[in-house]
């Protein structure tokens, strides 16, 4: 004999299986424990693709002057916006008309290079008041000063970012710390000893067990020593500091704020290759479906330019997805983003997606991705690491 079920009286609802009946009878509350706001994935993409969907308003209207300004200074000066096709295309003119020879446009772009060049940036850092500790803190940041400019490659940033700001008036630079880089060697970090069973553990096993032994659940540890007494642990690079410099094609920002100040996040946009993805996350990788092309239209310019000089036959032949060389160009596009502190991520947020039609979360416990803001002053409050500069201001924009 069937189970009946009864009807749900007035103001009730019918439960459709095992989980809701179950929630019926507790009073409705579920029994799942509730995601944290960084676990939460569908919520997380939703956030990401609503943002992205504000920064891409009316981009293809800068992407298109960008283009000609970079298409003028390689000297392809003859074209015109084909409006059915959405590209530049070279202008049909007759063999006997003359083109011009002397690229005025890159001139003039050399004569404000080198006059950025001759500007030498330094830094000079003032006590906040006449305390000790606040003057010896100046007096080592002043000493400090030459030796982070080495560390960061300054020289070579500067003059990656005057030409980006001479050509397309705005450059972005990003401050951040590489924890990969072999410059400055090796650290242990030391594994400690339950006293109790002997047993050599991790800061991180200790910290997912509350600070008891996982073994024994003991509580008194010991630093853990090789038979020479040198401490045994995990080395880690020490890492160092970079800047990078990010021209307007690889940048996402909400084109409705006129102060950098006021924006609430960005998003950086890289072309990374399927070596690259297998390398780095082999488990991921095995759930992305690689292309030619990206479909965003910035990457394909960005990826483009690399093929693009001043004797190609075709200026925008690259236009629709540049570099489509056979299977080693295989890639996926990454979107790294950044955003302030807000009421949805009190922290603010920080996170990678891979792939365009079907975007997948990038998570790093290594960069604790995707997770809050990772730099913060003293104070604790978080730090947005880019700059902004521009080439002139202009009323709106």
């Amino acid at each position: 004999m069937e189970e009946q079920i009864p009807a749900p009286q007035a103001g009730e609802t019918q439960p459709t299986g095992v989980g809701d009946a179950i929630d019926r009878v507790l009073g409705g509350q579920s029994m799942q424990a509730e995601l944290g706001p960084y676990d939460d994935d569908k919520k997380l993409l939703q956030f990401y693709t609503t943002f992205r969907d504000e920064c891409l308003e009316d981009r293809t209207v800068y992407e298109r002057e960008w283009w000609r300004k970079l298409m003028y200074l390689l000297g392809r000066q003859w074209i015109y916006f084909d409006r059915k096709r959405g590209q530049w295309q070279d202008k049909r003119l007759t063999k006997w008309t003359p083109k011009p020879v002397t690229n005025v446009v890159a001139e003039t772009v050399d004569v404000i290079r080198s006059v950025f060049s001759s500007v030498q940036l330094g830094l000079v850092v003032r006590p906040n008041g006449q305390d000790p500790r606040n003057v010896a803190a100046a007096e080592l940041a002043d000493d400090m000063e030459p030796l982070v400019a080495i560390e960061h490659d300054m020289k070579r940033v500067t003059r990656e970012s005057d030409f980006w700001l001479a050509s397309l008036h705005n450059v972005f630079w990003h401050v951040w710390w590489d924890k990969n880089a072999e410059t400055n060697g090796t650290f242990v970090i030391p594994h400690e000893k339950c006293t109790d069973c002997g047993t050599s553990h991790t800061p991180e096993a200790l910290l997912a067990s509350k600070g008891a032994c996982p073994s024994c659940g003991g509580g008194a540890f010991e630093q853990d020593k090789d038979d020479d007494g040198n401490p045994t642990g995990e080395p880690k690079r020490v890492g160092k500091g970079a800047t990078d410099v990010c021209s307007p094609f690889e940048m996402l920002v909400p084109p409705t704020y006129t102060k950098f100040g006021d924006v609430p996040g960005l998003i950086r946009q890289r072309w990374r290759t399927a070596r690259w993805w297998k390398e780095h996350y082999p488990d991921l990788s095995k759930t992305l479906v690689f292309s030619q092309m990206p479909q965003e239209r910035s990457l394909q310019l960005v990826r483009s330019l690399s093929t693009q000089t001043d004797v190609s036959g075709s200026p925008l032949a690259a236009f629709s997805g540049g570099g489509d060389s056979g299977k080693g160009g295989e890639g996926l596009a990454e979107y790294e983003l950044w955003y302030k502190p807000c009421p949805a991520y009190s922290d603010g947020l920080f996170m990678r997606v891979a792939g365009d039609s079907d975007p997948k979360i990038v998570r790093d416990p290594g960069e604790s991705a995707p997770g809050p803001l990772p730099y913060s002053d003293n104070e604790g409050r978080k730090l947005f690491p880019w700059v902004f500069m521009q080439f002139q201001q202009f009323g709106g924009r």
